[in-house]
């Protein structure tokens, strides 16, 4: 499969248009398609509204219907699945894998939170994150789908290879204004870094995209989550650690996500790439 593919897991019925919504403005800019999918597990516990196992196939259906109708409406070709799996991050993988996808897109939360159940949440997001064969987008969202502006921040060069194709698609599909931003630790560097970051910036393709500037301040976490109140969203890209959660995204990344008062995305280099 040579087409740019996104694999799109969903697991709500109150993200599934949001999460479909980005994945939508990334498949028309690359022409690519989506398949979604969602997993229904037999270790899955029951749901709070009490459903019972023999509910989840329909559920499952209904999940992912409602994801087709959105990428119909929005003319991208989309197909879908339902995985069985033990381990919800195994049917994610196994879909990403036999695709052969070049992005992985998951919420955050089933409720939009990052601290729901995270004994069981958080379990599954490592997963992912630790044996996806692709990149991985994982959205906490905080508002709805508008990206009039959105927060870069560049912390170096992966970061920016990582997040160029989302920046690309919310700038040319999304209509978005894009800032990106640089925290330095001294005004000696400022000059340097900014001269840099407009190479980088060229380089990639995303120069018209938006404005660069780069900012002296010792807390970088705590100033994106203050400089994220005047945005629509922000995109953090992560580096390809791998051992514990609080390493796989960062702390940074993590302090973002949590805190900030816009939609966050958080991006993260395959293991296979």
């Amino acid at each position: 499969m040579n087409s740019y593919t996104i694999v799109v897991a969903v697991a709500n019925p109150n993200t599934v248009d949001r999460l479909m919504h980005t994945a939508c403005l990334i498949a028309t800019q690359f022409a690519g398609r989506i398949m979604v999918t969602t997993v229904v597990s037999p270790t899955q516990p029951v749901s709070p509204s009490g459903d019972a196992p023999a509910n989840r196939i329909s559920q499952a259906d209904q999940l992912l219907q409602q994801a087709l109708d959105y990428a119909k409406m929005q003319e991208v070709a989309c197909e879908s699945t339902i995985s069985l799996a033990r381990q919800i991050h195994e049917g994610i993988v196994e879909v990403a894998s036999a695709q052969q996808a070049h992005l992985v897109v998951v919420g955050f939360s089933q409720h939009d939170q990052l601290t729901w159940q995270p004994d069981n949440f958080d379990r599954i997001i490592d997963a992912i994150a630790a044996h996806s064969p692709c990149h991985l987008l994982v959205a906490n969202f905080r508002n709805g789908e508008k990206f009039e502006r959105v927060l870069v921040p560049i912390a170096s060069q992966f970061n920016l290879d990582l997040t160029k194709d989302i920046v690309i698609a919310l700038h040319y599909q999304g209509s978005a204004t894009v800032d990106f931003v640089h925290f330095a630790a001294s005004e000696e560097q400022v000059e340097h870094i900014t001269e840099e970051l407009a190479q980088w910036l060229d380089t990639a393709g995303v120069a018209d995209c938006g404005t660069v500037r780069v900012q002296v301040n010792p807390k970088p976490a705590q100033a994106i989550v203050q400089a994220s109140q005047d945005y629509d969203a922000v995109i953090v890209g992560t580096p390809p650690l791998h051992t514990l959660r609080r390493r796989l995204f960062g702390s940074i990344a993590e302090q973002v996500a949590n805190d900030a008062a816009c939609t966050t995305y958080l991006v993260r280099r395959g293991n296979a790439l």
